[in-house]
């Protein structure tokens, strides 16, 4: 019985040696990556698009991947982001509101020697290390829209001067938005009186601001949204008084405000970021970086433009 089990390990032994022990083997193509993302809120549309870009490219590819939805707590995104390092990812991706709170992540994949890339996530402090940062320059598109926007009451409206109202949430990427479209506005032609801001979460809370506004102020030419849900509450909030003159301008993109832009209602256009491509083009820097050693900026640009009446205009359209 010892001598047959003796010839049975030597059989094996030389097996693997011949043809390497499948359990230790891996495979050098594509379906042996696995990808970690972890998403700030599923709440809106936006990130809804982004976790559909990163879900559809890994099923394309044969990539395995997990995804955690953090509820808008951050340290809930932490743990998140701990468990997969813990799962054994072979690379990260994160989209987040809390850049500035996510240490403790970058350095256990720092450790693990996982890599990390960003996606549309602000404040993350320069020591910190991670690939890239894929997305839109906040600011950017904000000057952006507000370029358009200025062209377009000079044109449509025949007005040089505005009375503005602002609808933003707390966070940087909210603030930069509406600081690059003021900005916009001003540097194409318009001056801007603006009346006031109003920070808010949900469609609910913009639409309930909007309506304080419309009896505080009786003269409003536009209400600028940093997010379709601002957008979107303003427009509740104008159609429920009767004062489709007041124009609503956004960003996000999201389905909901391109009907109301293609039915000429008086919600006149919205900033696109494409979060879908951010979350494609994630994927896709991940097995570059992993499996042909591509180098990337600490950011990654993503394009971004305006929809409008005539459809789909790129930044280029507007700022040529």
């Amino acid at each position: 019985m010892k001598k047959l089990l003796s010839a049975t390990l030597v059989l094996i032994i030389m097996t693997c040696m011949i043809t390497g022990c499948k359990k230790e083997e891996k495979s050098e193509g594509k379906d042996d990556i696995y990808i970690g993302f972890s998403i700030v809120t599923l709440e809106y549309p936006y990130y809804v698009s982004m976790q559909e870009g990163i879900e559809e490219t890994c099923k394309k590819e044969g990539y395995k991947y997990v995804t955690a939805d953090a509820g808008l707590d951050v340290a809930t995104q932490i743990d998140d982001c701990l468990d997969m390092i813990v799962k054994g990812v072979d690379a990260l991706i994160v989209s987040s509101w809390y850049g500035d709170s996510l240490s403790e992540v970058f350095e256990e994949a720092k450790a693990s020697g996982i890599p990390v890339f960003l996606i549309d996530t602000s404040g993350v402090p320069e020591e910190e290390e991670f690939v890239t940062n894929i997305g839109t320059d906040n600011k950017e598109a904000g000057y952006c829209g507000g370029l358009w926007t200025a062209e377009y009451f000079k044109e449509q409206e025949n007005k040089e001067k505005i009375n503005c109202l602002t609808f933003l949430n707390s966070t940087s990427i909210s603030r930069d938005r509406i600081d690059g479209f003021i900005k916009g506005l001003e540097e194409g032609g318009l001056e801007v009186n603006l009346l006031n801001e109003y920070l808010g979460e949900s469609r609910e809370d913009y639409m309930s601001s909007a309506e304080d506004a419309l009896v505080t102020y009786p003269e409003i030419d536009l209400i600028c949204g940093s997010s379709a849900q601002a957008g979107l509450g303003a427009y509740d909030a104008t159609v429920g008084a009767g004062r489709k003159e007041i124009k609503i301008l956004s960003f996000d993109s999201e389905k909901d405000e391109m009907d109301l832009i293609d039915k000429k209602t008086n919600y006149i256009a919205s900033v696109m970021q494409k979060p879908y491509e951010m979350g494609e083009k994630a994927v896709v820097s991940a097995y570059e970086f992993m499996k042909k050693d591509a180098k990337f900026d600490r950011a990654t640009a993503n394009e971004f433009g305006v929809y409008c009446i005539d459809g789909e205009l790129s930044s280029e359209d507007i700022m040529k």
